[in-house]
């Protein structure tokens, strides 16, 4: 399906004549480059609950793996404003601020030469799966539950030569394997531009949601970003785009990924997003069209030209539109609600075999400002159970699963996507407690799930339930964290535990 002319459309019907939201909510906030946290950082999750209750000018990351100094802003407005405008949240906020200034002591620094901090950590992970995954898997696309126990020793650093230039370096050892994230990046004015391995997800949904790109996934790629919102006077806009290098065991060599998010914010309490992703190229492409992938294939491809063995027709691309409104409700209760609706290139599958992701989220409880909660739904899959051609079924023998496509929408052991991992549906309920000034942090997740044939996680499917809890402990430069989480289902199970030290330096 073609996306490209519905963008301006979009936002001609997104951007009526009002103020911009920089002039009605105050100044933006202005920092230079730096790396990105992942969505399911504490301290992105703090930010978002700030902006949730209207404390925050101009948090609007172009996708939810969030710039180190934008979080740094917006804790650092947050906790100045909550006195005043929110005292039930301020000494929450202001443990938000000063527990990440723990974390990345260097944050509030200027000049050239700048160390933002370091962390070292050590711990183990137990995690395990009955019955035992299949070899060979069943499709080359499988995924299983995590099956390792192994320790984990982790260190992180980051530092900054001036606004225009920042490195993120972050090893991972265990004793199977050496990996590692991290990105260099250079910018000037409010955008930027970076190279290396880091985390992305679109949308508005939980960590781990997301219809196009979620999960825990990280992967090789360059990437281009407005960091910083820009005012364009009918409101904000931030925009990311990038290219990521996939390939074995998932995919076949120099199988390439595009992928972009445009954000638009006409005011402070409504915002819209509009992503896409495409899969490409590699030995794939070579495979089916029996030609090498040009450079002309690849502009074909990333502007939706056409279908065929000459255009797009051997690349598989995704795309979606997301809103969430932030309702004018802050003096009895915050709420925010949000959702995705997205698609597959396949025909009229934006309406036959749609992924939605919709929920609400409560960034702070009335009686207990610590506490926040969200519920969310997601449906992959097709619309109708019999499949007749009509105008909400697929033809008969034309289905559609996703993620599941000879372009797996997965990175190593993880997908790429969504947490569920394709067709199916969940209800996932989401809160998190922060105590003691922020310094006891308790986040946990229950789900309900129902995993259809085609799922990526197949054999593991069908109807399951099970939950996620996390706790960490924050004293001095240091923290201790532990973990659990369970999934049973028909006839498997899966779960594991995790313990881990940090230390800050």
């Amino acid at each position: 399906m073609r996306i490209r002319p519905i963008l301006p459309l979009l936002l001609a019907l997104a951007a009526p004549a009002m103020p911009s939201p920089a002039a009605a909510a105050g100044e933006l906030p202005r920092y230079g480059v730096s790396p990105l946290l992942p969505p399911e950082h504490w301290a992105v999750r703090a930010a978002a609950r700030l902006d949730g209750v209207g404390l925050v000018t101009g948090w609007l990351p172009a996708n939810q793996a969030a710039p180190m100094y934008m979080v740094w802003a917006a804790l650092d407005e947050g906790a100045r404003r909550a006195a005043k405008e929110r005292p039930a949240m301020a000494a929450v906020a202001k443990g938000w601020k000063e527990k990440f200034q723990t974390e990345w002591r260097g944050i509030d620094e200027k000049g050239l030469l700048r160390f933002l901090g370091g962390q070292a950590s050590v711990g183990y992970q137990y995690d395990t799966v009955t019955p035992s995954p299949a070899a060979p898997p069943p499709a080359a696309w499988s995924l299983t539950p995590p099956a390792v126990s192994t320790p984990v020793v982790a260190v992180e650093a980051a530092g900054a030569l001036s606004d225009n230039l920042a490195l993120l370096v972050a090893p991972v050892g265990t004793v199977w394997q050496l990996r590692w994230a991290g990105e260099l990046v250079a910018g000037i004015g409010p955008v930027s531009l970076s190279a290396g391995r880091a985390p992305a997800q679109t949308g508005f949904g939980a960590p781990g949601g997301g219809v196009l790109f979620g999960g825990e996934a990280f992967h090789d790629r360059v990437e281009f970003q407005i960091y910083r919102p820009v005012d364009i006077y009918i409101g904000l806009l931030t925009l990311d785009v990038s290219l990521a290098r996939l390939g074995a065991p998932m995919h076949g060599a120099n199988t390439l990924l595009w992928e972009w998010s445009l954000q638009y914010q006409p005011v402070p309490r409504l915002t819209f997003g509009l992503q896409s992703g495409i899969m490409m190229g590699g030995e794939t492409w070579e495979q089916a069209t029996g030609q090498p992938f040009t450079i002309s294939d690849f502009f074909r491809a990333i502007t939706y030209r056409g279908a065929g063995t000459q255009n797009n027709g051997y690349s598989n691309n995704i795309f979606s539109f997301s809103g969430r409104w932030r309702l004018p409700t802050e003096d009895w209760v915050p709420i925010t609600l949000y959702g995705e609706w997205g698609a597959d290139d396949n025909g009229g599958a934006w309406l036959q075999a749609p992924g939605i992701d919709a929920g609400i989220f409560i960034p702070s409880l009335p009686f207990a400002p610590e506490v926040s909660v969200g519920l969310e739904a997601s449906f992959f899959g097709e619309v109708c159970k019999e499949r007749t051609g009509g105008t909400f079924c697929r033809s008969p023998g034309y289905s559609l699963n996703w993620y599941t496509h000879v372009y797996s929408w997965t990175a190593g052991s993880l997908p790429l996507g969504h947490r569920m991992g394709g067709n199916g549906r969940e209800l996932l309920l989401y809160g998190s407690l922060d105590l003691l000034d922020a310094r006891l942090l308790l986040r946990g997740d229950a789900f309900l799930r129902d995993r259809f044939s085609g799922n990526l996680y197949s054999p593991y499917t069908g109807q399951s339930g099970g939950f996620d809890l996390q706790a960490a402990w924050r004293f001095g430069a240091g923290e201790l964290g532990v973990s659990g989480n369970v999934e049973g289902g028909s006839g498997w199970s899966a779960g594991g535990v995790g313990a881990r030290a940090t230390a800050f330096f």
